[in-house]
């Protein structure tokens, strides 16, 4: 209906396009009791005015296609039906008391009007019911008026509606609050911007200090923005736009606000701060006074109180000895570093590891200790997840996920379960445990040298994924460290490199070596032991594993589980990794990110071994050390070099 020739009934109100002046050419669907506005539509999103949508449908409205078209010759409004089978009539009706009715008749049909909308639906629908800078939200049957974020209800004059700036707009404040689902306010002041995104619609209300409120509305006006109060505001249920209303800097008001409350602040900081330094002076004087035994008590003491403030959870003794049963022996499944393990059943459900200190280890307090400290810190798929732990009494426990296949060991060295390990397997565990230790060395917050990985240290999940475990034995290192050096001397021979086992010296190469030993018996099915598996008796998995290489007949000494699994090439890499990993000279062995390099890229170069470590000066063939280099059917390169600690070294591989 145009608003030229809508005829103007008899009574108080009228129903037509509202156009403003030029300032704003923003027109509005309305109706008038006299001069006044009594109910507004929302603006045109494209399809139709907001707030129609939220009036009963039928397939007759569902067919209603509707047409506004508002320039500088023209505004009109137009509604026509398309899609009905039958011709429709259509009529609007507006009443005395200011409702506008909608009504149609299906020609050939029922000879009887259907009603279409009605608009004002509800009181929100009233023009301005809530009053300036209020939302009116219609709560099935209570309407409820609030006032938009940053303002309170107006208090000068009680008798008008509306709310004001609890603080005053100032032209730095940058922030805004979002309405969600509303029919934006009265354009009357509004200023259509144009077709621009959401944030440069932002971004142009900020450089303007007089802008209050911006919304972009998709398919009709664009970006704009509204100076000075916000009027005829309410949500809507599942239709309507977004508003960003301008918030007032506080800034002022909290750097007025409770002083009181700073000064307090600082005194309890001040007492807090003597309170520790007295503690700091009473722990010091203790420790040089005390005799040795009462010194061991307090450190076991400092030790438990650090351990009680660690953030990871602290389960009660109690559900824990519900979940194992008491610690029965059915449930346990082996020894830990430091004690024994049980499995466990939560009240929940959730099944559990838990390690039990044995109260006759000194050396387990300390890696009870370590593994709370470094493995609640610790998040990687491939390290095992610390859950909690647990310190009541003479108990020191640790609570971890379960595991339903129990460690590599089970299964490396078992003739039986071997078979379940095959290449792809195999090769995802030796995958894992690299990428486990590239995150320890580099890229965990932490920088921890391992100190005892072994087969029984790599746990399995259900989907054979490795895991590794066993803390205990763990040193962190500085970002810019890279050697320490200790006395005490612990962990697993076979697995700890000759420098330490012999020097006490440990680095990021350690643990680099104890990997090169577990990819060798991963590859064997071999413990890196002497035993009477092999031609000669007295040799070491490495020894074997290098002999052979040097030989060209490297895969004769691969488990034979895998030697009809047509992955020859892959295989002979690996073992040349692995030996790379247990050279005598930590310097010529990779680091761990070099590893995961030459193990995922068959283009990068490895560079030729030298001498397995506890190798030098003994000649593991008595032939001649002296062995030429040769290409043979196996695939892999004989070596022309001496079986010495004098090789040849090698450069560090730098990935591109």
């Amino acid at each position: 209906m145009a608003a030229n020739v809508m005829e103007k009934l008899h009574g108080s109100f009228s129903r037509r396009l509202h156009p403003h002046d030029s300032c704003s050419p923003i027109p509005d669907l309305v109706t008038l009791k006299g001069s006044a506005t009594y109910h507004r539509s929302s603006l045109w999103n494209g399809n139709v005015f907001a707030g129609h949508l939220s009036m009963p449908r039928s397939q007759v409205a569902n067919s209603v296609y509707a047409t506004f078209v508002s320039n500088e010759n023209e505004t009109y409004f137009m509604s026509r039906y398309t899609a009905s089978p039958t011709p429709v009539l259509a009529r609007s009706v507006l009443w005395a008391n200011g409702s506008f009715q909608r009504w149609f008749l299906v020609r050939g049909g029922k000879r009887e009007w259907q009603f279409l909308w009605s608009f004002p639906a509800d009181e929100c629908d009233k023009y301005n019911h809530c009053g300036r800078n209020r939302v009116c939200t219609n709560k099935y049957v209570v309407v409820e008026c609030q006032c938009l974020d940053g303002f309170v209800h107006i208090t000068e004059n009680p008798s008008e509606a509306g709310c004001e700036r609890k603080n005053p707009l100032n032209c730095s404040s940058n922030q805004f609050s979002k309405v969600q689902n509303v029919k934006v306010p009265d354009t009357e002041n509004a200023t259509p911007r144009g077709n621009m995104s959401l944030d440069d619609c932002k971004n142009l209300c900020l450089n303007n200090c007089s802008c209050v409120a911006y919304a972009v509305i998709i398919g009709s006006y664009g970006c704009i923005t509204w100076p000075g109060d916000l009027l005829d505001l309410r949500t809507f249920v599942d239709e309507g736009d977004d508003l960003y209303v301008r918030l007032a800097g506080e800034l002022d008001q909290r750097r007025k606000s409770n002083n009181t409350g700073r000064r307090i602040l600082f005194i309890v900081i001040s007492i807090a701060a003597a309170l520790l330094f007295l503690c700091a002076i009473f722990i010091y004087c203790r420790r040089t006074k005390a005799t040795t035994q009462r010194q061991k008590r307090h450190a076991d003491h400092k030790d438990q109180l650090e351990i009680r403030g660690a953030e990871s959870l602290l389960f009660d003794l109690e559900a824990i000895r519900t979940a194992t049963d008491n610690f029965s022996d059915r449930n346990k499944l082996g020894e830990g570093g430091f004690g024994p393990v049980y499995k466990g059943t939560l009240e929940n459900g959730e099944h559990v590891a838990v390690k039990r200190l044995s109260g006759s280890s000194a050396q387990g307090l300390d890696e009870f200790k370590n593994e709370v400290f470094l493995v609640a810190k610790l998040q990687h798929r491939n390290l095992v997840k610390l859950l909690g732990c647990c310190l009541e009494s003479e108990e020191k426990l640790l609570v971890y996920n379960y595991l339903a296949n129990t460690s590599l060991d089970k299964f490396l060295f078992d003739n039986s379960k071997r078979k379940q390990l095959d290449w792809a397997t195999r090769f995802k565990i030796i995958e894992g445990i690299s990428r486990g230790l590239i995150y320890l060395h580099e890229d965990s917050p932490l920088k921890i040298i391992h100190r005892d990985l072994k087969a029984s240290n790599i746990l399995l999940d259900a989907n054979m994924d490795p895991k590794i475990s066993d803390f205990g034995l763990a040193k962190l290192f500085g970002a810019d460290e890279t050697q320490g050096n200790t006395k005490r001397i612990a962990g697993t021979f076979g697995y700890m490199a000759p420098e330490y086992a012999i020097h006490g010296l440990f680095s990021i190469k350690s643990d680099v070596y104890s990997y090169g030993v577990l990819v060798l018996e991963i590859l064997t099915g071999q413990k890196n032991s002497r035993h009477r598996g092999y031609e000669y008796p007295m040799e070491l998995v490495t020894h074997v594993v290098w002999r052979h290489w040097t030989q060209g007949s490297a895969l004769q000494v691969i488990d034979q589980e895998l030697v009809e699994q047509c992955h020859a090439q892959q295989i002979l890499r690996c073992i040349h990794i692995g030996l790379l990993c247990v050279q005598e000279d930590p310097t010529q062995r990779p680091t761990m990110a070099n590893v995961v390099l030459m193990l995922n890229s068959h283009f990068v170069d490895l560079p030729i071994p030298s001498v397995p470590a506890f190798l030098s000066n003994y000649n593991t063939t008595g032939e001649s050390n002296d062995i030429p280099r040769r290409q043979n059917s196996s695939g892999s390169m004989g070596i022309l070099m001496k079986i010495s600690k004098n090789d040849v070294s090698i450069s560090e591989l730098e990935p591109r």
